[in-house]
């Protein structure tokens, strides 16, 4: 349970990152309710869409040697700005640099919350 929590903690931490630096991903609301509510429907969406969309699109993924991934990562960002009403994404190319950061982001604070709390989330 607490892992679940801080998967929700690190997704809004790197969704409020990415609407900072990002261009053209904005945040209707700048309240923490508003990301930790965001952080869960990233949680959502990465957790059972993401992997369906993964494995249909398998043989353009290996073709592209990975490449494709960052695509499916814009997709679900752009999944996640329809789903909720409080995030505007403003065309593909915000997408696809938000998912770049997004990842960094969250790669990083995965990292340091395995090294405080050691859980891995």
């Amino acid at each position: 349970m607490f892992a679940i929590i801080l998967r929700i903690i690190v997704n809004a931490l790197a969704i409020m990152a990415t609407a900072a630096i990002v261009q053209g991903i904005n945040v209707a609301e700048n309240d923490l309710l508003t990301f930790l509510i965001i952080g869960l429907v990233v949680g959502i969406v990465n957790g059972f869409v993401k992997p369906i969309i993964t494995l249909l699109t398998l043989p353009l993924t290996i073709l592209t040697l990975g490449i494709f991934l960052l695509v499916i990562n814009a997709l679900m960002l752009m999944l996640i700005g329809a789903l909720l009403p409080s995030v505007t994404i403003e065309g593909f190319l915000p997408a696809l640099i938000g998912g770049v950061v997004m990842a960094i982001v969250g790669a990083f604070l995965e990292w340091i919350t395995e090294r405080i709390f050691g859980v891995d989330v």
